[in-house]
Parts: structure tokens; sequence; C-alpha cells
């Protein structure tokens, strides 16, 4: 098998309508990367043994032909036999994950956030960690159908419409894991706009992405919920510019990740009402919403952007200008210069395996 000298290898499993958004944006434009894409079988037996057996065997495969790795997934650090560059947008277990990273053939560290690398930095990683944000796609904003899409979900001109965009939602009973309920379980937020309905009657909620039984069974008796099921990545901007309110109801601790949900918002000019999680600093330097300390400032928040249209107008307007500063282009050609120069400064390791 021939070498190709300085490229970097990526693989990954890939399923249609369920990869991250980040690296279904940024592969693609990492010209110096190689793609081996595992894409997922239909059949949940043949899933297991792709994610269990081919995906990793494949990582260790790579190593005949590439120098370089680039691990979305940290856990092949392990696996490949030269050198590596770790990408993480999504902490799970930072222990874990600082271990991995400090392992001699990892030559470099990329993060989502500043937060993410000053908790990698606490937890004792001393190699180098660079931050390429989170992006957004203003391009995919497509105005015409924008309009249609907003005229669908309003059923009068009357209706406030508050917006949830996130893949997954949840009531918290349906839930074991806490850290997935902590995401994605809208139970706080049902309440909240409970009492959001009794102060201004003409607020409804739209909730994008995959719905529980729980969830629309809760839809079923509450019509001012409103479920708009998944959207393709291509789409979400048509539908987000239709809400006039975009909600977070995220709080706790994300261990530093960051959203593309909020950049979504802002992209659209929707003003943003969330509960203080880290997530929420890109609203805070932006002015571009409004971030509750508690479930009773984010319904008087939700209720005072409702009741007041040129407030939402004025914070709206700060969004498209922030969100254009982390387009996933620009991202993307930072991310490939960044790699270009992990690559020509990596040390020689012997590393053992």
């Amino acid at each position: 098998m021939k070498r190709r000298r300085n490229r970097i290898a990526w693989v990954g499993v890939w399923s249609a309508g369920h990869n991250n958004i980040r690296y279904q944006e940024l592969l693609p434009r990492l010209t110096n990367v190689d793609q081996y894409p595992v894409r997922l079988h239909q059949r949940w037996w043949i899933r297991g043994v792709q994610r269990r057996v081919l995906y990793p065997c494949l990582a260790v495969l790579l190593r005949l032909r590439y120098p370089f790795l680039l691990a979305t997934d940290p856990r092949l650090a392990r696996l490949f036999a030269g050198h590596v560059i770790c990408e993480l947008d999504d902490p799970v277990d930072l222990e874990a994950e600082v271990s991995v990273f400090s392992r001699p053939n990892v030559i470099g560290v990329i993060v989502a956030s500043e937060a993410i690398r000053v908790r990698l930095r606490q937890g004792g990683l001393k190699k180098t960690v660079e931050v390429v944000a989170q992006g957004v796609s203003p391009e995919n904003l497509d105005e015409k159908k924008a309009v249609a899409i907003r005229q669908t979900l309003r059923s009068s001109s009357e209706e406030v419409v508050i917006g949830l965009n996130q893949p997954y939602s949840y009531l918290g009973q349906e839930l074991r894991n806490q850290r997935i309920a902590a995401m994605y379980a809208i139970d706080g937020l049902l309440r909240a706009m409970e009492e959001v309905r009794r102060q201004v009657p003409a607020a409804v909620l739209w909730v994008m992405g995959r719905a529980s039984s729980g969830v629309k069974a809760y839809a079923d008796g509450h019509p001012w919920l409103r479920l708009a099921g998944y959207q393709p990545h291509g789409q979400i901007l048509n539908f987000v510019s239709a809400f006039d309110i975009g909600v977070y109801p995220r709080g706790g601790d994300a261990l530093g990740a960051a959203s593309i949900k909020l950049l979504e918002y802002m992209a659209c000019g929707v003003p943003t009402v969330g509960l203080t999680a880290g997530e929420m600093d890109v609203i805070r330097d932006s002015g571009a919403g409004i971030v509750a300390s508690d479930w009773s400032e984010f319904v008087q928040g939700v209720v005072q952007l409702a009741r007041d249209e040129p407030l939402r107008r004025e914070l709206g307007r700060r969004g498209p200008t922030y969100a254009r500063s982390f387009s996933w282009e620009r991202l993307g050609a930072a991310y490939r210069d960044l790699l270009d120069r992990m690559v020509q400064g990596a040390p020689p390791t012997r590393v053992t395996f």
C-alpha cells in the first residue's frame, strides 16, 4: 500500500440524519484530510459489528498508509500507531480524555470552545490545545422557503411563535441518563410555557427534532405545543427564521461544550431566551437575547419579548453580524491551516501498543 506522506486520515461512523453537524460541515472543507466514513447499516446487529469491530480495525490498518490521524473519537488514539491529532467538541469524561490526549503519539488537540481548553488544562493536560469554535452556514437560509414555512407555522397573524431547535425531545421520566436528560428533557420548558401562556395566550411553542412518545402525548393534550419533527440540516435555518423567539432551556454543566443551535438562532435574527448555561456565552457577548438565572426569570424574559415586538427586533438585529464571524467556511479554512502547522511541526515519537 502506497504511503501518503503528510496526508491525514480520518475514520468515523456515518449515518444519514444522525451525524455530528460540526464534522459534517468541517470535513468536506479539510482538503488535507482523506476521509474513511463507515456508513452504518440499517440493521442494528450489523451496526454493532461496524461500531465495535470494523471501525476500530480500520483505524489500525490506516497506519499502513498514513503517518497522521485526525481522531474525532479520542479512543482511536490508542489504536493508531502514528501521530494523532485529537478533536473534542463534546466532552464526556474529562479525566479519561486528558489521559488519552496525554499519550506520546498525540501531537495536538483541537477543541470547540475556550471553556473546554481551560478544563483540559485544569485536568493536567500539557499538550498543545487549539480552539476552532462551532459554526453556522448563513448561506443555507433561503428566504422564499423561510417565508413559506413562516406562513405554515402560524395559524393566525396574532400568534407569537416560540421555537426550540434540538435533535431530540423527551420528558424527564423517560430518561435514566442524567446527562442526556439535562440536554434533551423539556419538562422545565413545558412548565414555563404553561405560565407564559397564562400571561400571553397567543404564545405557541414549536419544537423541532424527534419527539418522544411522552412529548407527543403531551402535545395531544396541549394544542399550543406543535411538533415540527426532524428537519434535514440544510433546512434548519429556514425553520428557525420563522420563530419570533428562540429558547435554550438547558441548564447545568455541559463540560464546556458550545452550542450550534444558538448560532443558528442568531444567524436568523431570532432573539434567544435561555438559562445560565456556559453555552449562553455567545448570547451574553452579542447581546442577542436574555440570559435567565432561573425558570422564573426565563418566563419573564419570554413574556417580555412576546409582548414587545420592537425589543425582539432590536435584539434580533445583533445576531446575524456576530454569527457571520463563525461561518463554517471561515472556520474550515482556519482548521485546515491549523492541521498543516501541526503536521509540519510533529515531533518524532516512539509508541508501543
